[in-house]
């Protein structure tokens, strides 16, 4: 069995320099993108470059994690997301636990964006009975990305590569 494997299924969409963008794409064609990230120190949002790409084959349960109002992700069951409580693996959620997304507000007029909380609605364990391949990046310096849930990519939600550097 697969073990602490974080990745995300290849349709992902990953907030880049081009638009949201499906992870398997980026990482089997070997796009060389800048990735949306969050620069905590800074409190800012900033692209900064893919420097790894990661594929595996993956033969154990995936997490499928439904936001209020906003669609689903999965990802590997090991996978983070930043939350009030620090990183939180998907495998840990619960329903009615928040984690953090890039939101928009207005100010004086202008748009600004910041860290919002949003609400996980459900949580499912997909049970697939073949391997499948999964995908993840690094991005340079912050070890975060944004990336889309739902159809039409709405809500920026902020996944971890977290590796205890930041």
């Amino acid at each position: 069995m697969t073990k602490r494997i974080r990745c995300l299924s290849g349709d992902t969409q990953v907030l880049t320099d081009y638009g949201p963008m499906p992870i398997g794409l980026i990482v089997d064609k070997v796009m060389k993108l800048r990735a949306l990230a969050y620069n905590r120190k800074t409190a800012t949002f900033e692209l900064q470059p893919i420097t790894k790409r990661f594929k595996c084959d993956y033969d154990d349960v995936m997490v499928r994690v439904a936001l209020e109002g906003w669609g689903s992700v999965t990802v590997t069951r090991q996978h983070r997301f930043w939350s009030p409580k620090g990183p939180m693996r998907a495998d840990a959620l619960k329903v009615d636990d928040v984690l953090y997304m890039r939101d928009v507000v207005s100010r004086e007029g202008e748009p600004v964006d910041i860290i919002s909380p949003v609400v996980v609605n459900d949580v499912a364990i997909v049970v697939s009975n073949r391997i499948v391949p999964v995908y993840n990046i690094e991005v340079e310096h912050l070890h975060n990305y944004l990336i889309s849930t739902g159809s039409l990519g709405h809500i920026k939600l902020l996944s971890m590569n977290w590796n205890g550097h930041e």
